[in-house]
């Protein structure tokens, strides 16, 4: 029986150094996976704070584009806005200018129908004194012949004169 425990305490001392060196690799793995897990942990941790400084980074970099957006969406809309009212001051100044360019016509046209009357008055005045001076050198003509009948008339009357008086000295009495 000696004999052979002896012969396995060999094989079992082998087996037990396999053991203890099993044992203890074993509990260095242990050791070694609890080490590389808090490293692992700790990385997570600091890549956690990393990630968390990043989102609230841009969880504020995200308002202030929604502050800038919104800051932008109103100043759109007052331009829009202004665009509005200055269409409608361009409407207005386009409608005024019409209105403006329509009486300088008018006023154009009435000028021209002044002008025209202007020239046909001068033309009428032009013949009328044309006329008026016909009518006095025929006026002066009527007053110098009216002159001569007058004159005439008058020595008629005085030749009546002498021949009534002529006759009435030839008369018998």
């Amino acid at each position: 029986i000696v004999a052979v425990l002896e012969q396995r305490v060999g094989p079992l001392e082998k087996e037990a150094a396999k053991a203890k060196t099993y044992h203890e690799l074993f509990a260095r793995k242990k050791e070694l996976d609890i080490t590389l897990a808090i490293y692992d942990i700790d990385h997570i941790a600091t890549q956690t704070e990393e990630f968390e400084r990043s989102f609230v980074m841009a969880k504020h970099a995200l308002e202030m584009a929604n502050d800038t957006l919104a800051s932008l969406e109103s100043q759109t809309m007052t331009l829009y806005e202004k665009q509005d009212e200055n269409k409608q001051k361009l409407q207005d100044a386009t409608d005024s200018l019409t209105v403006k360019n329509k009486e300088k016509s008018t006023v154009a046209t009435e000028h021209l129908l002044a002008e025209k009357e202007l020239e046909h008055g001068k033309n009428e005045l032009s013949r009328y004194e044309t006329e008026l001076t016909k009518e006095e050198a025929l006026l002066a003509q009527a007053n110098t012949a009216l002159e001569q009948l007058k004159e005439t008339l008058t020595l008629a009357k005085e030749k009546q004169k002498r021949l009534t008086k002529r006759t009435l000295r030839h008369m018998p009495s």
